[in-house]
């Protein structure tokens, strides 16, 4: 199998697993900085399905991220906090190129949703 397959199989997996069926889960885009073996920093770009879009609240993030450094795929998972359409994850991945695992820290962007006020209609 490719890398890529691989790569994709996996984001899959993660994905079915991690969004459950009562959230609303949203897609993000952003950058990661890893921190590899040998202390190596590797920069990429990042794409991330994450449990829920709550403002102000910690979810769970499931991605993969593009590797600038290395030009390969690095599947990841872990927390994120969302807030105002931001989001700032800290993440361990497994990069498809090195072979390695790594752990990562990443920021970016996503539509978050606030909680509406109750209405009340009076009549």
């Amino acid at each position: 199998m490719t890398t890529l397959r691989l790569a994709l199989i996996a984001a899959a997996l993660a994905t079915a697993v991690a969004a459950p069926a009562s959230a609303d889960p949203k897609l993000g885009l952003g950058l990661t900085l890893t921190f590899g073996p040998n202390q190596t920093l590797n920069t990429g770009a990042s794409l991330r399905l994450f449990s829920d879009n709550e403002d102000d609240s910690v979810v769970g993030a499931v991605g993969v991220d593009y590797m600038f450094m290395t030009n390969s795929l690095r599947a990841s998972v872990g927390p994120a906090y969302v807030k105002d359409d931001l989001f700032f994850d800290l993440n361990v991945g497994y990069d498809f190129g090195l072979q390695n695992v790594s752990f990562g820290a990443g920021i970016g962007a996503l539509s978050t949703q606030s909680e509406q006020p109750a209405v009340v209609h009076y009549q």
